[in-house]
């Protein structure tokens, strides 16, 4: 079976809030990523989002609050640990694994608790978009085996971390890289056997993201 993608005159800037449908697709893949190489961190903080749904909004924000200030506080108290640990790490490899451990747990609570890390996502879609201005047309085909970027690339489905589908893009994450294209640029055959089709062929499911 073979899907064909492809487009004479793709402009990213045309489709309404690119920008913005670009942003979700994003923090999915950078939370996975962090799952990858944090899971006891984030087995953490999957029992405090629980814990969340059944308090208040002023309560989680303080609760924000602190967690930020006790993150900031755990960097530093780990930083007086990590420098002397660097300078001897025969005598103190244990100390100095201790720290980095604990210093990647406070830079954790501290960014994860604030906005920086919206703000960074913002602006990572927003290269995102610029480096698809370039794009004029394009021709992506799925076959059993994987796709063909432009008749250049090509994917294997192993090699395929994440699906993800806006509103008008697919967005497909594989290997470092990232590709995008219209929804409405399937040249044959319908988007819901295309999407059956990848999820079957990845073993992994499309994750939907609204504005």
């Amino acid at each position: 079976m073979e899907f064909i993608f492809k487009t004479e005159s793709f402009n990213i800037l045309a489709f309404k809030y690119a920008e913005e449908q670009l942003i979700e697709p994003l923090r999915k893949i950078t939370e996975l990523n962090s799952r990858e190489k944090l899971p006891l961190l984030w087995k953490f903080s999957d029992r405090l989002k629980k814990r969340k749904n059944h308090v208040s909004k002023e309560i989680i924000n303080r609760r924000i609050k602190r967690y930020r200030v006790w993150g900031f506080f755990i960097f530093l108290m780990s930083l007086f640990l990590f420098i002397p640990s660097v300078m001897d790490t025969k005598e103190l490899l244990f100390p100095l694994i201790v720290s980095s451990i604990t210093m990647a747990i406070g830079l954790f609570f501290v960014f994860s608790c604030s906005g920086s890390y919206d703000k960074r996502l913002k602006k990572s879609a927003h290269l995102l978009v610029k480096s698809l201005e370039n794009i004029k047309k394009y021709e992506i085909i799925f076959n059993d085996e994987g796709f063909d970027l432009n008749k250049a690339d090509f994917i294997k489905y192993s090699e395929i971390k994440l699906l993800t589908k806006t509103q008008d893009f697919y967005v497909i994450f594989y290997k470092e890289s990232v590709t995008v294209f219209s929804v409405n640029s399937i040249y044959n055959n319908s988007n819901n056997l295309f999407e059956e089709f990848l999820n079957n062929k990845t073993s992994l499911k499309f994750q939907y993201c609204q504005l």
